[in-house]
């Protein structure tokens, strides 16, 4: 329990999941359609602990673009174009 409290904790950290995030588009620009997978998975598991993300990035970077939800929402129309 405590694990997933930290992974929401630095997954909700701005520079993490910036990270994250451009990291898998080159690690997925060869595989668009598991890329899609990955975050509509994240979509689907994420979608109750999306506000607690959000608080999260507001409170440790301020930076709200960063946040997750934004990612999970525009990434998968961006990857089926």
């Amino acid at each position: 329990m405590i694990f997933i409290i930290l992974l929401l904790f630095f997954l909700g950290s701005g520079f993490v999941f910036s990270f994250l995030y451009h990291f898998s588009v080159l690690f997925f620009s060869q595989f668009p359609n598991l890329f899609f997978f990955f975050f509509f998975f994240i979509i689907v598991e994420t979608d109750r602990v999306l506000p607690v993300m959000f608080r999260m990035t507001l409170w440790t970077r301020g930076r709200v673009e960063y946040s997750t939800g934004v990612h999970c929402i525009f990434l998968p129309t961006w990857t089926a174009s």
